[in-house]
């Protein structure tokens, strides 16, 4: 069966075109300059587990769910201006290089648990909600602070080094 002219087929259930997702529905492209502006683009989950990444640049991006853990980071690594919806998990990755997170907002949280830093880290002006998972030695050259939003769950050993700009009422850490 061929598709309609100017009109766009996706399943219920969000790309599947067979099983459970009972029956396929039109999508039809937005109309108006004015609904093209309000629909969000789709948010990609990113998943760099275990991976070995050179010369990373995501920077201005957004993205849902970002996970990297046990990652290696070579070189440079650009996230600033990133806006991750959900948890960015770094739990455990490696960064041999400069890591840029100037701007960046962590909207569901942020995870450095047993991350290692071997370069400078430009924090200036990111953002953490909901957690920030601290529980590493910060970065040799951190250059800026982690600014904790709200009533966010924070995870800080002592003596780790962070500079990290807490809000008024937060959550006893962990």
């Amino acid at each position: 069966m061929g598709l309609p002219a100017g009109r766009y087929w996706q399943s219920a259930d969000c790309g599947s075109t067979t099983g459970a997702g009972g029956p396929r529905r039109p999508a039809t492209p937005a109309t108006t300059a004015q609904e093209a502006a309000t629909e969000a683009p789709p948010l990609y989950d990113l998943d760099l587990i275990s991976a070995s990444l050179e010369y990373l640049d995501l920077a201005g991006r957004h993205i849902g769910a970002f996970t990297a853990r046990r990652a290696g980071f070579y070189v440079i690594t650009r996230l600033a201006g990133i806006r991750v919806q959900q948890r960015a998990l770094f739990s455990g990755a490696v960064s041999h290089g400069r890591t840029d997170l100037y701007s960046a907002a962590f909207h569901g949280g942020l995870s450095l648990f047993n991350a290692r830093f071997g370069g400078q880290w430009r924090m200036a002006y990111a953002t953490a909600r909901d957690l920030a998972d601290l529980r590493t030695p910060a970065p040799d050259q951190q250059v800026g602070e982690l600014a904790i939003i709200g009533p966010a769950k924070v995870k800080l050993d002592e003596d780790t080094g962070w500079r990290v700009q807490l809000p008024a009422h937060t959550p006893e850490s962990a």
